[in-house]
């Protein structure tokens, strides 16, 4: 016989444990089986590819369509953002002056004119990503002596000479 009252206790709460997970393991068991006997049930098997099947195709609809709205809503961002990017350019801003036309032998003005181009490749593309181009007039020059209150990045040593 056990010495300590908690000896005796902790025997019980291990007789306890032992009926339980009995009980568990034939539960178990039980369930198993009766779930491997559906599995095995070739009119349950059919329930179940099927079941696959529309899955399947569900799953590829959805996926197309989430496609098509993912490739909808960047062509929308990408439009979005071009004419953000339009509306910020200057109005009073002058294009870059084009090379002029070379002048032609009048051979080549009897030539019949090719196809014409798009309307997409005829405007010229604007650059929507960079440094703007510098205006006409030049930026008023800094005073020589003072630095300018704000600063990018780290600071740079003070030279000795």
């Amino acid at each position: 016989m056990p010495e300590n009252p908690w000896q005796q206790q902790f025997q019980k709460l291990l007789a306890r444990a032992s009926e339980e997970f009995k009980r568990t393991s034939d539960d178990l068991k039980v369930e198993a089986q009766r779930l491997l006997g559906e599995v095995r049930d070739p009119a349950n098997q059919r329930k179940v590819k099927e079941g696959l099947r529309d899955i399947g195709a569900w799953a590829k609809k959805t996926a197309d369509q989430a496609a098509e709205a993912m490739e909808s809503a960047v062509k929308k961002a990408e439009v979005t953002w071009k004419g953000a990017a339009e509306e910020k350019t200057p109005v009073n801003a002058t294009p870059a002056p084009k090379a002029a036309p070379k002048k032609t032998a009048p051979q080549d003005a009897a030539k019949p004119a090719s196809k014409p181009a798009p309307a997409r490749a005829a405007a010229p593309a604007k650059k929507t990503v960079g440094k703007k181009k510098a205006s006409a007039a030049p930026a008023p020059a800094k005073p020589a002596g003072k630095a300018s209150a704000k600063s990018i990045g780290k600071k740079k040593p003070k030279s000795a000479s």
